[in-house]
């Protein structure tokens, strides 16, 4: 530390306090400059209520959807395991449940295409809306830039999910035609999309918790 001078060690009390004040003055303004911008990271407090329910309701949404996705994969996984030892069987009752199976394995698939596809397109398009509906939420620029980022990230690694329901679905298809090989190649594929999406769901999720006051 450099010791004062001799004037400085006789300057009045009055103009000590003088330059203290200054000081504090300065070192306050330049924490309002700074601290808003980087460390806020926060929805506007007005909005916090509405802010936690539209996060609460993108969490079930893909709560919801990972739920009907391990439904529909176990339904299929059980079906390909029951139908492969009855393909080629010469007992006719192999053979009729063989047939129960294919049309079953049709079916899903055609819900696939006239249900589930419509309706995992209109929760997609929900999750689209989060950032344009509630980025006036927040105030502060770098606020705005990781609600975006964070929103983004959902929508991408929702919307892959999607298309590893697609897979599950050809898998259906390759089932209705008997086929136990290319059923299991979509599985695999789609097990491969979803263990790229959900990485992406779960971080974006969490982000936009963090969000949250």
């Amino acid at each position: 530390m450099t010791r004062k001078s001799a004037h400085a060690q006789k300057t009045s009390s009055r103009s000590r306090r003088a330059q203290t004040a200054l000081a504090l003055t300065l070192a306050v303004a330049t924490c309002l400059l700074v601290l808003p911008a980087v460390a806020s990271a926060k929805v506007d407090k007005k909005y916090a209520k509405a802010y936690a329910a539209k996060v609460g309701a993108c969490a079930a949404m893909e709560d919801a959807h990972r739920r009907e996705y391990n439904g529909f994969l176990d339904n299929l996984v059980s079906t390909a395991n029951e139908m492969k030892p009855l393909i080629g069987s010469p007992d006719p009752d192999d053979q009729i449940r063989l047939g129960q199976l294919t049309q079953f394995a049709q079916e899903a698939h055609d819900m696939w295409v006239t249900q589930m596809t419509p309706a995992h397109r209109r929760t997609l398009k929900v999750m689209k809306a989060v950032y344009p509906d509630c980025k006036a939420w927040f105030s502060q620029a770098a606020d705005k830039v990781v609600f975006h980022g964070a929103t983004s990230q959902l929508v991408r690694g929702f919307d892959a999910t999607n298309d590893a329901f697609m897979h599950l679905a050809t898998s259906y298809g390759f089932l209705a035609q008997q086929n136990i090989a290319g059923a299991q190649a979509e599985i695999a594929q789609a097990a491969k999309v979803i263990g790229q999406a959900e990485p992406n769901i779960d971080a974006g999720l969490a982000r936009l918790k963090a969000l949250e006051r």
